[in-house]
Parts: structure tokens; sequence; C-alpha cells
């Protein structure tokens, strides 16, 4: 069932030690491997740049490097109810690990109270226990007397070409894929400013029959926002694992796709991309479908009906999630089941 299935390329191979992850600079490396040998980092680390060029992987790995419990661990929300409830975890005592760990997604989104309390010693008072390390797409939006309380900067903005170019190539050879190394490389460089999921989806775009050509890369292949090619590629992957599902998994998606362990795997970071990026082109997201040989005529006129009201509806997020339901309903159908609507 594996075979049928191709999971999105940046998902899947999203790298799991630090050795994986593509830096800026050769320094930027080193002091980060260091504080992942030594299990401890000396003060906060701000990652900065758009959307998937690794802010967040390298949190994850970060984490996991350090943290020995969970309880050594507390992400922080954007409200004053969520400061509120860090400053009551900062009063505990690390259980297992040699540093606490706060994490934070969207630093430059905390709200006014919240930018306060943390300049106002809520960082400081608790070093070198405790290190923050949180990401952002807007650094200069940051309060430069909180951007202080950040020792390492790290600008994931662009990436090193040769160091990428070997990552390209390390997935490609993982997919059985030939290529041709000067074609890649041009590819890679191309890409360089526009970031590495981006990159990965016009590779995996790009990629027939276990062979990668610049020659696939059509208009409706390669997107300006890795982030829609990432959500089409989710979609298509749901679709694929409920077609071999057995029914009584297909009618659970349906009601809750989440209880899915297989599907909320990409289902719930989908859900948070479409909330947090406010710019994602849904236009370009409904037109691919569309316009997919391997997607079903009964899916493709409902995504017909929800393209059309999409250009009347505001949050087109929640608009594309209820179409999503719709298509689960109608693939329980296809599979034998009886029609039920979601409550």
């Amino acid at each position: 069932m594996e075979d049928l299935m191709q999971k999105p390329w940046f998902e899947k191979h999203r790298p799991l030690t630090i050795e994986d992850v593509v830096f800026e600079s050769p320094e930027i490396e080193k002091k980060i491997k260091s504080f992942v040998e030594q299990g401890y980092i000396q003060g906060n680390i701000i990652s900065y740049g758009p959307g998937g060029v690794g802010k967040t992987t390298l949190n994850k790995i970060l984490l996991h490097s350090i943290v020995k419990s969970q309880d050594d661990f507390f992400k922080l929300g954007k409200s004053v109810s969520d400061i509120e409830k860090l400053k009551s975890w900062l009063l505990n005592v690390s259980l297992a690990s040699r540093q606490r760990i706060v994490i934070c997604e969207e630093f430059d989104q905390l709200s006014p109270q919240a930018q306060t309390a943390l300049k106002d010693g809520l960082m400081e008072n608790y070093m070198p226990g405790v290190s923050f390390i949180v990401t952002t797409n807007k650094i200069h939006s940051i309060d430069r007397a909180l951007l202080q309380r950040f020792n390492e900067k790290i600008n994931f903005s662009s990436f090193d070409v040769d160091g990428c170019f070997f990552r390209m190539c390390s997935i490609l050879e993982k997919e059985s894929v030939i290529y041709d190394r000067d074609e890649l490389y041009t590819i890679v460089g191309q890409y360089k400013e526009k970031g590495i999921r981006e990159l990965i989806n016009t590779i995996q775009a790009g990629t027939i029959n276990k062979k990668f050509d610049v020659k696939n890369l059509t208009s409706t292949s390669v997107s300006t926002s890795g982030m829609e090619d990432t959500i089409i590629s989710y979609i298509k992957y749901y679709i694929q694992v409920i077609m071999a599902l057995d029914i009584d998994q297909v009618y659970d998606i349906c009601n809750k796709p989440a209880s899915n362990a297989q599907i909320n795997e990409f289902y719930t970071p989908m859900l948070g991309f479409m909330e947090s990026d406010p710019g994602i082109n849904y236009d370009y997201i409904y037109t691919n479908l569309l316009n997919d040989v391997d997607v079903i005529l009964p899916l493709k006129t409902i995504l017909t009906k929800y393209y059309q009201e999409s250009k009347l509806i505001p949050l087109q997020n929640i608009h594309l999630q209820s179409c999503l339901f719709e298509m689960f309903i109608t693939l329980y159908t296809i599979k034998g089941g009886e029609k039920k609507l979601i409550h």
C-alpha cells in the first residue's frame, strides 16, 4: 500500500538530525551542532526567514536533543494568558534535562502585553537553566529591546547552495530517482532565496517514472509559494490513503480526520499552515487539483462547486476544510458505505 501513496517529499524527508539541516553559513552550523552535542544552548535563539526554509525543523531537532522530559518543555502561545501559564511553569525545576526549553512560533505575533512581560525580566531571570527558541517570518517587526534578548540570530532567508545540493542528491537517491547533477545544481541555485520546501516540492513535481527532468516542470507544477504545492500534495495523499482503508476507518475519518494517525500526520499541520498564512493562493490549489488526472470525477465536481464559491468567501481556509469533508463523504459512498452527514 505504501508504494501507491506518495507522501509529500518535504515531510517524508524532513531532517531528523542536525547533520541534515542546511544552514546559511558554516559558522552558524558549527555553533548549533555544538549545542546539540553538549545538550545545552548558550543563551536564546531566534530563527528568521520565510516559510518553508527549515526554522521549525531546527527547533524540533534542538528540542529533542536537549529535553529529556515532556515537563521540561513549554510551547508559548500569543496571548496574555499564555504568559501567565509560562510564569507558573518557570517556577518549576528541571526533572530530567540539563536545560529547559521554551519554544514559540511566529514570535512577531506575540501580543504587546506578552512582549512587555518578556522584556521585564521574564527571560533573563531564569537563565541559563531555561532557553528560549523562537521563529519569525518578520524579524524587523519585533521590538528591538526584546530582540536583544537573543544572542543567536539564525538567518534562513537563503541557504548554502552546495550544502542544499548534496541534500537534494540524497533525497533523490533515497527515492531511486535518476537525475542529471548539473541540471539539479542549476535548479538548486535558482531556489536559493525561495526556500527548501518549495525546492523539494518542485523537484518532486518534476519527477516522473523515477526520473527528474526540468522538462516536466510545467507552469502548473511550479508555484511561487511552496505552501500551496505542499497542501495539494497533502490532499492527494489523503485521497490515496482513504481509498486504501476499510469502510469503518473511512467513516471515522469523515467525522474526524485527525482520528487516523496516518492522515493526521499531515492533516493537522496543513490546517496550521492555512490558519497562519493569509497569503495562500487558494485559486492555485483548486485549479491544480481540478487539472490533476489522478483526482476522480466525483471529487472534481465537489472541487468545482467550492472553487466557484471560494471567490465570495472571506475565510477560504475554512471553506477548503469544508470541501475536504465533502470529498471524504463522497469517497466513503464510493467505497460502499452509506452517505452520512457530519454534525
